[in-house]
């Protein structure tokens, strides 16, 4: 019922036709048969989010064909080569890189060092590339050497590794190949190129027979092309793509609706053709709490009694499907520092991590209304999140779970992301939200990120925190030297005792195949 279209001015416009709800009034029902006319305005709404997410689908495919300088070996691995071929630390404040001297596009561009600096530098004025905003400037030294200056020293945890890691490389002549940047074309470094493009639809791959990479013991298991084509389809529909695999349609899926994955299960019906990969994800899905002092939960007592009263296990295998793992820690199991005791029941006093207890959630939250003088009608806690899969539920179960323990009054509401972002600037117009960490290889990454308010122009830390005491914790823990696990274990607990955020899971990303395949792997 929709399409997108790119006007001669690279302009991509959504068009969705709709009809008043009114029709179910006028209309004969026998008219109406098979048909189910629901409000203009919530249709509009979903084919606006459904057209976003099939563009950035797509998008991601068109991305995905380009190479970074380096990646990892693997979630929490080693870093190998991309384009890159070595780099070494000039001193605390610098790092030169030298690039392959035979990296060609799909175009014939050859990639120098000329189009590493400006890849950089690109990324960093989109804003959208947080983890390498440490970078200060990007000197070109020969043709394939770059110096990259950073802002904050290499003695903190991860930023070298992030600068190498995260941000894709692109010939400056590829990118200003068309006016939308590479938005809708493609012309990368890596193994395959764009055969065929169906906007909204899918994206068909070839293997390169020019890639510029021929000393085979340079090629990395992230580089091989092992089959001749790929087709990515865009199917937006959950259960469409279950009977694709099951019809032969699709042969690889890591997006199958949660209840679905029973079918090709040891025991389900396509058992036999198929088999899943299950491998831990470096993401960590978390409640998070408004902590500016205009907002309610700025108060330590309630955040515990938010904490303590959401069953954690069972919100993450409701909203993500039998892959969730439950948190034991403000960390994934996948980051470098995650400490193997945090699992055991021992470790917090024989408790779980901000365990699921209602009667000790009902205690703390006597004590807020004692400490602020308010009555239990008075407390009203909102929880807006993101359209992102799952975090409705997310959000839903919460409330049901704040009603447990007799807050009643709690707004639930799924924003689009500009009016989240809008909503989050004012610190009296919400409480809780929903949050996913990431962090290619250190806990400390993640927390950095999230909590280090010097990067920040308001000197808060996300969501409004100002805590001098966090603070001095975390310019310990995130230094190459301070990454021990005394600090980790401390800076977590931190975490844990005053409630700053609820992790909820990590996710097994759980990849189904066909049996015929002998060997996959995710990455």
């Amino acid at each position: 019922p929709y399409d997108i279209r790119v006007m001669e001015n690279g302009l991509r416009v959504g068009l969705v036709g709709i009809v008043t709800d009114y029709v179910n009034i006028w209309e004969k029902a026998e008219n109406l048969t098979g048909v189910r006319v629901i409000d203009p305005f919530v249709a509009a709404k979903q084919a606006l989010e459904e057209t976003v997410t099939k563009y950035h689908k797509a998008q991601s495919k068109l991305e995905s064909l380009k190479n970074i300088a380096e990646r990892y070996d693997g979630y929490g691995g080693d870093l190998v080569p991309c384009v890159g071929k070595s780099y070494n630390q000039v001193d605390e404040y610098n790092c030169e890189v030298e690039i392959y001297d035979c990296v060609y596009d799909s175009d014939g561009n050859h990639l120098t060092a000329s189009d590493v600096k400006f890849s950089l530098e690109t990324a960093l004025a989109s804003g959208n590339y947080a983890r390498i905003a440490d970078i200060e400037s990007v000197e070109v030294v020969s043709d394939y050497v770059v110096n990259i200056h950073f802002k904050n020293s290499l003695n903190t945890v991860g930023v070298l590794e992030n600068c190498l890691t995260e941000t894709y490389m692109v010939t400056e002549k590829a990118y200003n190949k068309t006016e939308d940047h590479l938005a809708t074309i493609s012309c990368g470094t890596g193994r395959y190129e764009i055969a065929e493009y169906i906007e909204g639809a899918s994206v068909l791959v070839t293997k390169r027979e020019d890639y510029w990479q021929k000393d085979e013991s340079l090629i990395t298991k992230y580089d091989q092309a092992n089959v001749g084509a790929i087709r990515y389809d865009i199917i937006t529909d959950a259960s469409s793509r279950t009977v694709g695999m099951q019809g032969g349609a699709i042969q690889f899926n890591a997006f199958l609706n949660a209840n679905d994955y029973v079918f090709f299960e040891d025991g389900g019906e396509n058992a036999d053709d198929f088999n899943i990969l299950a491998t831990k994800t470096p993401y960590l899905y978390a409640y998070t709490f408004n902590l500016h002092e205009d907002s309610a939960m700025y108060n330590k007592n309630l955040r515990l009694a938010f904490a303590h009263a959401i069953n954690r296990a069972d919100v993450g295998v409701a909203a993500f499907g039998p892959g969730a793992i439950e948190a034991h820690a403000d960390a994934s199991a996948t980051y470098v520092g995650y400490q193997s005791e945090w699992d055991s029941g021992d470790f917090y006093d024989g408790q779980d991590f901000l365990e699921y207890n209602p009667e000790l959630a009902t205690e703390y939250l006597n004590k807020y209304l004692e400490e602020t003088g308010k009555k239990l009608s008075d407390v009203k806690i909102r929880i807006y999140v993101s359209g992102m899969a799952g975090m409705d539920v997310c959000a839903t179960l919460a409330q049901a779970y704040l009603a447990a323990i007799g807050i009643d009054d709690v707004e639930v509401k799924v924003l689009d992301n500009a009016t989240m972002t809008e909503t989050k600037k004012d610190p009296t117009a919400w409480e809780v939200t929903f949050f996913v960490g990431y962090a290619s290889k250190y806990a400390a990454s993640n927390w950095k990120l999230m909590y280090d308010r010097r990067d920040q122009s308001d000197n808060r830390a996300y969501s409004d925190l100002y805590d001098d005491v966090l603070q001095e914790k975390l310019e310990k823990v995130i230094t190459v030297d301070g990454y021990t696990p005394e600090n980790i274990i401390d800076f977590n607990n931190y975490i844990e005792e005053n409630a700053l955020e609820l992790p909820v899971c990590g996710l097994y990303q759980r990849l189904v195949y066909p049996s015929y395949v002998l060997e996959c792997m995710c990455i």
